[in-house]
């Protein structure tokens, strides 16, 4: 609303004040007297932003019925302008629309989950406790099996992603079993995926009792966080983040990816890798005892991780080294050192621990043996030494 106050350029005329104008913003007021039989009259012209206006007023015009709002006219905009104007509104809606289709309905987002059941009939044994004990390998194992043949066979194979058993807790009438699981689809079906899984898992733990004895009623699943999940999966030893789609044992090795095989690290000597060595914890290495048969001054040696050498995903400083007592350089034998760290090493899905055997747990003749580290693949080839690579050797004969 907007308030004037204008004088006739005729000083015998009447002051006009305290007009009010709404909706108008005026940019310039004219008031101009002129002579007629029927008494004093005035044209006052309004220029304003839409266009000019022109009143005529008498001596009786009454200042509240003054007619400016019904007799201004608002002139219309270009064709030009008003259609610009549509494909523009329309133009964001579109954009709007899309974005909304793309991100309910077509981008896949990862989500997490974690669960547990009971499968009953398995007598009470400490060792389902120890994450590393045969008899929690050989169930986890089966769990794992059934869990990645069943999703891969049915109707949601392309949202799944991965599955786990993190932890088992044996009691006195069967053995509770924590597992993991991730997938990935739009949020539009987030909801009926979740369904999916649990029905899925429901069916199994009903039908499957020729390996297992299995209560369905006890399946509990949950939603978790990103950073939840990987916090759990990381404070579990040998757990890898990836796993190359192919093994090249032909040409005698692959490059690994980042993430793979995150126990793996560089033992350093003047910032030059020297040998490899294995992360045990957060704060032990176990390596050879022959790296530090030149080189004993602590100061020398740091500690890298991740799968290039230069630059590296994580460094660490070594405080504290301790060879095998009955190490024999001659012979070779007992070449076993461990190494103490200076600092606690943050797990994370590019590094973490791998897992020990048990004192007790044999290893058959046969046994396929993953070697990894920098170096030669072979006597007198090609040496990698800022590259991890893995090479598979199969029936490995142990003495």
């Amino acid at each position: 609303m907007a308030k004037m106050k204008m004088r006739t350029q005729d000083p015998g005329s009447k002051e006009l004040s305290d007009l009010i104008l709404p909706n108008v913003h005026i940019l310039e007021v004219e008031a101009t007297s002129i002579a007629a039989e029927a008494g004093q009259k005035m044209v006052v012209r309004i220029l304003t932003n839409f266009s000019s206006v022109d009143i005529k007023m008498g001596p009786r015009t009454k200042k509240k019925a003054f007619p400016i709002v019904a007799a201004f006219r608002r002139a219309s905009l270009p064709l030009w302008m008003i259609a610009l104007i549509v494909f523009g509104v329309v133009a964001v809606l579109g954009v709007t629309i899309g974005l909304l289709v793309h991100f309910l309905a077509v981008e896949n987002k990862t989500y997490y989950y974690q669960g547990n059941f009971k499968v009953k009939g398995i007598p009470y044994n400490s060792n389902y406790e120890k994450e590393t004990s045969e008899e929690t390998a050989a169930l986890s194992k089966m769990i794992e099996t059934w869990m990645i043949d069943e999703f891969q066979a049915s109707s949601i194979h392309n949202h799944y992603i991965n599955s786990q058993v993190i932890k088992l807790s044996p009691s006195s009438d069967g053995v509770t079993v924590d597992i993991w699981l991730m997938f990935k689809s739009p949020l539009g079906k987030k909801a009926n995926i979740r369904r999916k899984i649990g029905s899925i898992l429901y069916h199994v733990l009903k039908n499957n009792t020729a390996s297992l004895t299995s209560d369905p009623s006890s399946l509990k699943l949950t939603e978790i966080s990103k950073v939840h999940a990987e916090n759990t999966v990381n404070k579990c030893c040998g757990r890898r983040a990836k796993m190359s789609s192919a093994y090249d044992r032909i040409k005698g090795g692959s490059a690994a990816q980042e993430g793979e095989w995150p126990w793996q690290a560089s033992l350093k000597v003047n910032d030059r890798h020297y040998c490899g060595a294995t992360l045990i914890s957060n704060r032990w290495l176990v390596t050879a005892a022959h790296c530090f048969k030149e080189h004993k001054n602590i100061s020398e040696w740091t500690v890298s991780f991740g799968t290039v050498v230069k630059p590296p995903y994580m460094k660490n400083r070594i405080k504290d080294f301790i060879v095998h007592e009955k190490y024999n350089p001659r012979a070779h034998h007992d070449d076993i050192a461990v190494v103490l760290l200076a600092e606690p090493v943050p797990f994370t899905n590019n590094v973490h621990r791998v897992c020990l055997p048990e004192v007790t747990q044999n290893f058959s003749p046969g046994s396929d043996v993953v070697v990894t580290g920098w170096g030669a693949l072979s006597k007198d080839g090609i040496c990698f030494n800022n590259n991890l690579y893995f090479h598979i050797w199969d029936k490995i004969q142990f003495n």
